[in-house]
């Protein structure tokens, strides 16, 4: 095989390869926590009920979405996903997600190739990867676990595929296809998310305003790609739900959570802030970009911007400085990453600093290294907890097999009690059990095993 179609099959092969087994194998060792126990049942509630049933169908999806949207929030795409998933073997979550991964993967790959209208070489696919590992907000939440998988990993796929859609098509005209496809994808990328999915709709009609420059060009797939997006993003922002269990946003509130974001910034993303400014500077420096770049940039920029400073309008608040309400910047730090991987292009096309093949193979093994060190961390923690949640589930079932009634289980040391602050590991910024049986995930717990009543202890 000759030197360009190793690097057009064989390297892209390996790339795919190599981070599925990594994507794979955390989400293996990482197990049921928190919320999963609760979407395995039909949704009648955020706590245990009488009425609390499995799902007889998997028609219930429906009915129990429905339940969902006026009782906890209008994330209904999201948890529908979530809830299908409960209702199989982990290990079909496990692949699933892995692939959905590799479609994030891909999508960015292939958005940024529409920009700049090249195939982006292996190398700067790599650097994506390795980005996409270092950069996302806690990865054990926003990806190896199912609830969290849902609402981040899995959504980013809907309103990636409708920037790329739109970004594809922009100059087409109207076809029996490309409306259908703005009507689905333009939709679905509004119910998606509440940050993200309008964002995207931004970029698109600012892509679409400087790349067609006349209203005569406009098409009706445009403008229904719109419309229906604008709906979705609607129905999930007016959830009865959320609005109802909300605080009314007053100018201080708006504020303190203006602060919020920046101290979740400073507290999460510092090395994505480094990096992201190292990169603008040597494209910058070495003088690779010009006026469609930097409108292409821009747009992308008030694309973060508006996704990322959007959380204020959040009906929640004030925003939690370490855990749940950093999951909310993966959509933000996508694009973050869009723009790096962009500008990246550019220097590597326009310029002499990659050339040298020495200096690729540096960039790369460094980039091993430190992920080698931080891969082997995050799976000696994860398994760390996947031992004790095996041996606990042992014990229910030891206990159910004897006929008892009750069960004492390990309590998991996560960042409340034990400090633990690996983000690759789901169970460390998840609710966990704890000593109370009463306690909510204690009763989800013992609900989802089949037995009545489950307590935590430390030793």
């Amino acid at each position: 095989m000759n030197s360009s179609n190793k690097r057009k099959y064989i390297l892209p092969g390996l790339l795919y390869v190599a981070t599925f087994a990594v994507v794979f194998i955390l989400n293996h060792f990482s197990l049921l926590t928190a919320d999963d126990f609760i979407y395995h049942f039909f949704y009648d509630g955020p706590s245990v009920t009488e009425h609390t049933r499995p799902f007889h169908s998997i028609f219930d999806i429906f009915a129990s979405q429905y339940n969902h949207y006026f009782m906890w929030n209008g994330r209904i795409l999201a948890h529908s996903f979530v809830q299908i998933m409960m209702q199989f073997p982990k290990g079909v979550f496990d692949v699933v997600n892995t692939f959905v991964f590799l479609g994030l993967l891909i999508l960015i790959k292939q958005i940024v190739q529409t920009l700049t209208k090249e195939k982006l070489p292996i190398f700067l696919e790599f650097l994506i990867a390795i980005a996409l590992w270092f950069f996302l907000p806690l990865p054990g939440t926003t990806i190896y676990w199912i609830s969290g998988a849902g609402n981040y990993l899995w959504m980013s796929i809907f309103y990636l595929s409708f920037m790329l859609f739109g970004l594809k098509n922009l100059e087409k005209n109207n076809s029996a296809w490309i409306i259908i496809g703005a009507i689905v994808l333009g939709f679905l990328a509004g119910t998606s998310s509440e940050n993200s999915g309008p964002s995207v709709v931004i970029m698109l009609v600012l892509f679409g305003a400087y790349y067609l420059r006349s209203f005569k060009k406009i098409k009706i797939w445009h403008i229904l790609g719109i419309i229906f997006s604008m709906l979705g993003s609607l129905l999930i922002i007016l959830s009865p739900a959320s609005q109802g269990r909300g605080d009314k946003n007053t100018i201080l509130l708006l504020m303190i959570k203006f602060i919020d974001i920046l101290k979740l910034i400073k507290h999460n993303s510092m090395p994505l802030m480094i990096t992201f400014a190292v990169v603008v500077i040597l494209a910058l420096i070495v003088k690779v970009l010009d006026k469609k770049d930097y409108m292409n940039l821009a747009i992308l920029f008030i694309g973060f911007l508006a996704s990322l400073f959007s959380l204020m309008l959040s009906p929640v608040g004030p925003l939690e400085v370490i855990s749940g309400s950093y999951r909310a910047f993966f959509g933000p730090y996508v694009f973050m990453i869009i723009m790096m991987a962009y500008m990246l292009y550019r220097v590597y096309q326009r310029s002499n600093v990659f050339k040298l093949n020495s200096v690729k193979w540096v960039i790369t093994a460094l980039s091993l290294i430190v992920f080698a060190v931080s891969f082997s961390r995050a799976y000696s923690d994860i398994h760390s907890d996947y031992a004790i949640q095996t041996n606990n589930v042992k014990k229910i079932e030891s206990a159910k097999a004897d006929g008892k009634k009750e069960v004492t289980i390990k309590i998991l040391p996560n960042f409340e009690n034990a400090g633990k602050t690996n983000q690759y590991n789901s169970i460390n910024y998840t609710a966990n059990t704890l000593e109370d049986p009463g306690s909510w995930m204690n009763v989800w717990m013992a609900k989802y095993y089949g037995i009545k009543s489950i307590s935590g202890t430390f030793k």
